[in-house]
């Protein structure tokens, strides 16, 4: 009985050391991706969260996607795509950024649309 408990606890105790190691690396990685990616991003999601005619219209803030190139985000113009999920509908944002003097990004174009699915 001893040895089995034993067991069990040593089996515990190494599930635990690999779920810690496997969150660590996950918050790493998050941190990594959110430290390379333009702040503006980031603005932009905010204010569609909060913005209550665009929610009213999709059903409710369910997720969201950002797709960009890398490449271009460290040139001086980067094409994006946002994505906003509703309950039955979502809210595409495609856009294109470029860089002014102060090396900080400014929007130059949007486009817009709602598509049910």
């Amino acid at each position: 009985m001893k040895i089995t408990l034993q067991k069990n606890k040593s089996l515990i105790k190494k599930v635990l050391v690999l779920f810690m190691g496997a969150v660590a690396f996950a918050l790493v990685t998050k941190f990594i991706i959110k430290s390379t990616e333009p702040d503006f991003l980031d603005v932009l999601l905010e204010d569609f969260k909060k913005d209550s005619l665009l929610n009213d219209k999709i059903g409710g803030y369910r997720s969201y996607e950002v797709n960009y190139n890398d490449y271009e985000a460290k040139s001086d113009s980067m094409n994006f795509k946002i994505v906003i999920y509703g309950k039955n509908k979502k809210y595409i944002h495609y856009g294109k950024a470029i860089k002014n003097k102060k090396k900080s990004w400014m929007l130059k174009s949007i486009t817009d649309s709602i598509i049910e699915y």
